[in-house]
């Protein structure tokens, strides 16, 4: 078998996905047509097992992957997937087969039991490999083996199509299967993964949802889940295998065909607005205060007419009091017209491009998570 390597991750790392090739293993999927059984380590906390089974709840809901509790004798010729607290977070990739031990461990350590390391994990089980090993990631990203930690240049190797497959889905900074720009990098403050358009730089590895929109659609294709459906969806939202007449919609959509803006997420007042641009100057500026529990995240769609683009320059983004955060306390995402993935990512001002930035149809997308402020001409 090919697909007997067990990606350990002994830091909270992540990056952007190929999943495996099924017309050159597809014994390493998960067969379809019935569930995949799991199991808990003895002693396994119940936090813990609740986590795992809200994201295994949340992956059936938006594919037609099935996860069922195993019991004895119900799965007699069945591999199990086994959530235990072994070293590190790690996880093989697809489906092995072990006759003597049909247990499949996915190891979830105290470090690694957060909602993202969890859903990373269990992606790796169901057949997705890290994005920064597909075999086209030079198109997008430069690797600097030379400020990478040398025990760890095997999780930047590149992976050849045979064995990995893109499914036709593009590149992605912001999957939850890409690695940051210094995971295990020699000096943190010094990247080993460079983004050849410098915009995207503060983007890798920053997840806006998990998983990505991207993952879902990955993992769609790879089980042939939206094969199911005949839906035509919009704005790069693919059919809901689990119903027919509606669409999976990438964040900021919203919907039965993906055509609507998403009001507001987390709780909040619906914010943003459909705004149409025209030939004339005009000013977006928008301010969130809102944190933690009240996080706000605010969606606009500038919508030019037909036939024609959308030139947008920022002033200011970020803190009001020009203080740098992460992404976690505030960020300005910016899409261009490829919404399956994620888009540009600006939470410091040094972040913001000094040049004007066009759309790449009639519709552009910023989108602003709380605390931040942002003024865009």
């Amino acid at each position: 078998m090919l697909l007997n390597v067990f990606l350990s991750l002994f830091t909270a790392v992540f990056v952007r996905s190929a999943a495996i090739n099924k017309s050159s293993y597809l014994d390493s999927l998960w067969p379809s047509g019935r569930p995949i059984p799991f199991a808990f380590e003895e002693g396994l906390s119940i936090d813990l097992q609740h986590k795992v089974k809200d994201a295994l709840s949340l992956l059936s809901e938006k594919t037609c992957i099935r996860f069922e509790k195993f019991t004895d004798g119900a799965h007699p010729n069945d591999t199990v997937l086994f959530f235990s607290d072994g070293r590190g977070c790690g996880s093989f990739v697809g489906k092995i087969v072990n006759e003597t031990y049909p247990f499949q461990k996915i190891n979830l350590e105290f470090s690694c039991r957060n909602t993202r390391v969890i859903m990373h994990e269990i992606l790796h089980a169901v057949g997705l490999a890290h994005t920064q090993c597909r075999y086209d990631r030079d198109e997008y990203v430069s690797f600097l083996e030379n400020r990478t930690q040398p025990d760890q240049l095997h999780n930047f190797v590149l992976f050849p199509r045979e064995q990995y497959d893109n499914y036709d889905v593009p590149y992605d900074f912001s999957s939850i299967m890409h690695y940051r720009s210094y995971d295990f990098a020699l000096n943190s403050a010094l990247p080993n993964l460079i983004a050849k358009d410098p915009l995207y730089q503060s983007a890798i590895g920053e997840h806006h949802s998990v998983p990505a929109h991207s993952d879902l659609l990955l993992v769609n294709r790879l089980y042939g889940c939206v094969e199911k459906c005949n839906t035509t969806c919009e704005n790069d939202g693919f059919p809901n295998p689990n119903n027919c007449g509606t669409c999976i919609c990438p964040h900021g959509f919203d919907g039965r065909h993906c055509a609507d803006r998403a009001l507001g997420e987390n709780g909040s007042n619906p914010c943003g607005a459909t705004l149409h641009v025209s030939a004339s100057l005009s000013r977006l500026t928008e301010s969130l205060s809102a944190s933690g529990a009240n996080r706000m995240t605010c969606y606009w769609h500038l919508q030019a007419a037909e036939g024609q683009r959308i030139e947008l320059k920022f002033n200011s983004a970020g803190s009001p009091r020009g203080k740098c955060s992460s992404y976690a306390s505030g960020g300005t995402e910016l899409r261009l017209g490829t919404f399956e993935v994620g888009g540009y990512l600006f939470y410091c001002p040094e972040h913001l491009p000094n040049t004007t930035i066009i759309s790449q149809g009639r519709l552009l997308h910023p989108s602003f998570v709380s605390g931040l402020f942002c003024a865009c001409t």
